[in-house]
């Protein structure tokens, strides 16, 4: 049980540390607004620079 807890607490400070970075990208303009008719290709193209740098499987 007290691993799974650690795991847990690790998994939380390392969540919460994307939180941050993610709102300190936001508060510098590192960002880009999708509308909501171009959402899908968005993702689309996230999604294949992601299996091009080896991120996810596909």
């Amino acid at each position: 049980m007290r691993s799974r807890n650690g795991e847990d607490a690790v998994r939380l400070a390392t969540l919460r540390a994307a939180v941050e970075l993610g709102w300190a990208d936001v508060a510098a303009g590192r960002y880009v607004d999708v509308g909501d008719s171009d959402l899908d290709d968005a993702t689309a193209y996230i999604r294949a620079r992601a299996v091009a740098d080896g991120r996810s499987p596909g």
